[in-house]
């Protein structure tokens, strides 16, 4: 959903999740999921392009449930 964050998990790092980029629409496919973020060369991209540069990678969805007081 807009607003979630994708963290990838680069193999082969010695950090546990090496990225955080904020999704701001949410397709049906990860094509069509497009995520924003702060390095000017892949500011805006879709998730499988996320997925394609790296081999080995697992990425993961924290989905932000707001709880207002």
């Amino acid at each position: 959903m807009p607003g979630d964050i994708m963290l990838p998990d680069y193999a082969g790092t010695s950090s546990n999740l090496d990225h955080a980029g904020v999704i701001y629409y949410a397709g049906s496919t990860t094509g069509s999921v497009l995520v924003y973020q702060h390095s000017s060369k892949y500011r805006k991209t879709t998730l499988s392009a996320i997925m394609k540069r790296r081999k080995g990678v697992t990425v993961y969805i924290a989905h932000i449930t707001p709880h207002w007081y």
